[in-house]
């Protein structure tokens, strides 16, 4: 596991990880904010309440190119992805608050 970023789900989580999987090749990967990341990239195919988003979820996980914890329980993992995206958008700041960049922060 790799918890190197200041920012849960930070810009550039995705690519890292991506990295150190081409430099580790661990059989299955979870990274911090990985939820956040995934949903994120499965709402670009259908809304978390969807009866599509397991297979939007599906299809973001597969994009990662990585071998996510996760995917072998795709809609039981569904829904709690769409759970941590509901509960962390109901904590968060309007955008450019915070650290002064234009993502929005958690409130403590």
């Amino acid at each position: 596991m790799a918890d190197i970023w200041l920012q849960i789900a930070s810009d550039g989580a995705l690519a890292d990880v991506q990295q150190m999987q081409r430099n580790v090749q661990a059989r299955q990967v979870f990274f911090w904010g990985q939820e956040l990341v995934l949903a994120a990239m499965a709402l670009r195919h259908a809304p978390a309440d969807s009866p599509r988003w397991p297979e939007a979820l599906e299809l973001a996980m597969a994009e990662t190119g990585l071998p996510l914890v996760g995917g072998d329980m795709p809609e039981g993992y569904a829904a709690y992805v769409a759970r941590v995206h509901a509960l962390y958008a109901q904590r968060r700041l309007p955008s450019g608050h915070g650290n002064g960049s234009s993502q929005a922060e958690p409130t403590p």
